[in-house]
């Protein structure tokens, strides 16, 4: 059922934490969600219809980096009718939520986490995984880099 271990440690927490009364608005919130997406400690209160629909686009940005092992991406050089839909919505649709990380709940935060490949800043992200696997590579083969 879990995709990774990130994410079935997630629900396992806030499994937990809904069992107990709710302290802030914050942590109301992430029940919420948690609640929307996993069905546990369902209450007969109706889930509004922009969580389901959050829940439903990260559930489908999940099955897309799943299913094609890459993270979407939006890419302005190409022309419109060259552009998958599904790709350019999911795209933005993580950008969004990267572009309003502080109005998100911190199981919405955490949620986005356990998605491979997403980043809070995936320009300095990427950058940091490429200089740690050169490192790797330079620690391995046992050579310096020199500038050149």
């Amino acid at each position: 059922m879990y995709a990774n271990d990130a994410l079935q440690a997630l629900h396992n927490r806030w499994a937990r934490l809904s069992a107990r009364p709710t302290g802030d608005a914050d942590t109301a919130r992430s029940l919420t969600y948690f609640t929307a997406e996993t069905g546990v400690g369902t209450h007969d209160i109706p889930v509004p219809q922009r969580v389901s629909n959050r829940i439903k686009l990260l559930l489908a940005l999940e099955k897309y980096v799943e299913r094609t092992e890459e993270f979407p991406r939006r890419n302005s050089r190409r022309q419109r009718y060259e552009i998958d839909p599904l790709v350019e919505k999911l795209a933005n649709w993580a950008r969004y939520q990267r572009r309003t990380e502080l109005s998100l709940c911190t199981y919405q935060r955490e949620r986005l986490e356990c998605v491979r490949g997403f980043y809070w800043e995936p320009i300095d992200d990427g950058w940091d995984d490429q200089l740690d696997l050169l490192f790797n590579v330079v620690g391995d083969r046992g050579f310096s880099v020199g500038r050149g």
